[in-house]
Parts: C-alpha cells; structure tokens; sequence
C-alpha cells in the first residue's frame, strides 16, 4: 500500500505560470518580513539585552503620578534612523537604564500612530500628542513633563547628554 510519490510530478496551478508563482511569493516573503519588522519595533528586546521598562500607553500617566515620578517620553517613527540608533546607543546604555528607572515613567510613542493615548484627561492619538501637544517635529525627541510643565529635547543624545538634560529637569523641578 505504499505509493511511490518519485514517478508523480507536481501539477500547476491553473492559470498560474511558474515565473509568475516565483514573483508572486518573493512579494509575499518581502512584505511579510517588511510587517515583521514594522511590529517588531525597536521596543521587542532579546530577554538578555538590558533595555528600559517602557510603561504601556494607556496606563503610564497614572503610573506616574502613582509613583510621583515625572514623564519622559521618546518620541519616535519607524523610519527614524537615528531613532534607531538611540535605541541601539542611549536606551541601551546600563547608567541611562538606571537613571531613567529611578528617576521617571518612560514612555515610547511613534509620532505617526494612531494609536489612541490618554493625557491629561483627554484621549487623542499618538501623533495629536506628538505634534499638537509636544509640538515635536524633529525625531527623535525626548520629552519631560511634570505637573503640566513640558519641556523637549530634539535629535540624537548621546547617553551623558541625555542624563544631564533629564538632571537638569529633574534639579529645576526639585529646587533645594
């Protein structure tokens, strides 16, 4: 009862040429890899790579004031290079892990989403919050809110630069 599948040969689809059956799945390969990458943003860490805990859109603002700490959000896109290489670079960096999780809430948002974010009692999308209300047009940027007061810092920041932008807000918040 054994069918001895070496003398069958593989029947086309109809229709189909098999030039057009090859082009058809490079495309598939290629725009399956291309959402891959999209969804893969460059918050999904390999579990051994130190990184900082991003706090969920909906939820990092009661967070914050939960815990008393201020905001910093990275605002990004998906097309960013040097967004990329902040988080390759600074977000990866072990004393800005440290400083920012003793110091604040972190927060990601791409500026072209619409993923919908509560702030400051209104729900709007990610990129209202990024252009409107941070009025950053420059990425990536880094901003600190506390108590309504918003302050930003565009481009790339090197890790010491970004550990002194967020003492300096952290120092002028907290006047001794």
């Amino acid at each position: 009862m054994t069918k001895h599948l070496h003398n069958q040969q593989a029947k086309p689809l109809p229709g189909v040429s098999a030039k057009s059956f090859v082009s058809l799945a490079i495309l598939l390969i290629l725009i399956l890899s291309s959402i891959a990458r999209s969804t893969n943003s460059a918050t999904a860490y390999p579990q051994h790579v130190p990184h900082i805990q991003w706090a969920a859109l909906d939820n990092a603002a009661a967070i914050a004031d939960r815990q008393g700490k201020p905001l910093m959000i990275e605002v990004y896109t998906n097309w960013c290079g040097w967004c990329k290489k902040m988080e390759e670079t600074t977000f990866s960096n072990p004393a800005v892990i440290r400083y920012v999780g003793e110091n604040f809430v972190a927060l990601r948002i791409d500026a072209e989403s619409d993923k919908k974010v509560l702030f400051e009692g209104r729900e709007m999308t990610c990129r209202e919050l990024a252009n409107s209300v941070l009025k950053i047009s420059n990425y990536p940027s880094v901003a600190y809110i506390e108590r309504g007061r918003i302050s930003v810092i565009p481009g790339y920041q090197k890790p010491a630069e970004l550990q002194t932008f967020l003492a300096g807000f952290l120092a002028s918040s907290n006047p001794r």
